[in-house]
C-alpha cells in the first residue's frame, strides 16, 4: 500500500518494514500496524486505503 502510494505521488525513499514487536515501544505504538516517517507516527492501529495514503504522504512531500 505504502509502496503503491509513493510510486503515484513520484517520491522515491527506502521503505523499511519493522516486524519486531520490541521496537514498537519505543514508538509508543500498542496497535500496529503504523506507518513511521521520521519519528512521526502518521497511521496507527489500522491499514488506510490508498487514497488516505496519498493523502497522508502528499502532505509530507
Amino acid at each position: 500500500m505504502v509502496n503503491s502510494a509513493l510510486r503515484k505521488l513520484n517520491i522515491n525513499h527506502k521503505l523499511e518494514i519493522i516486524g519486531n514487536p520490541n521496537l514498537f515501544s519505543d514508538y509508543k505504538v500498542s496497535n500496529p500496524p503504523a506507518l513511521i516517517i521520521n519519528g512521526e507516527i502518521l497511521v496507527k492501529g489500522y491499514i488506510p486505503t490508498q487514497e488516505e495514503m496519498i493523502k497522508i504522504l502528499s502532505n509530507k512531500k
